[in-house]
């Protein structure tokens, strides 16, 4: 097996009264479940969008990825980044959040409006690097 990294974002359908609250649930369900998995990451939300960082073995990154598309609090979920990587960036953190980040919300931004695969790339790369000075 073999240690990967995965980004995605995706859009929330949750309302604004409701977001606090259901965001808080969704942190602490990852922080209850992914270490029994050895996923770790980072969770970044806007206010309209979802960031995270997903790290681990591909089997449990990818069994958790169908969770994700299966949860009605967001759709449209796109993964913009993904690959193999030799050690973990967010290594101590089952899910880092510190409350919505809607400051960043121009990085997701960037990523969704990419003209293009290269320009589409680079945008995820710069919020992955956020993310992870973020949880650094």
């Amino acid at each position: 097996m073999s240690l990967m990294s995965l980004l995605y974002i995706s859009s929330s359908t949750m309302t604004v009264e409701d977001a606090p609250y259901e965001v808080a649930r969704i942190a602490a369900a990852s922080r209850a479940h992914n270490p029994t998995v050895d996923i770790t990451g980072a969770l970044l939300f806007t206010g309209t969008h979802f960031a995270q960082i997903l790290e681990g073995e591909e089997e449990a990154v990818d069994a958790l990825l169908a969770k994700l598309h299966a949860d009605p609090r967001h759709r449209d979920l796109q993964v913009v980044q993904r690959g193999p990587i030799a050690m973990r960036r967010c290594a101590g953190w089952n899910m880092a959040y510190s409350g919505s980040s809607t400051g960043v919300a121009s990085y997701v931004m960037r990523v969704l409006d990419a003209a293009d695969d290269e320009a589409r790339a680079k945008a995820a790369k710069a919020l992955a690097n956020l993310m992870v000075e973020f949880v650094g």
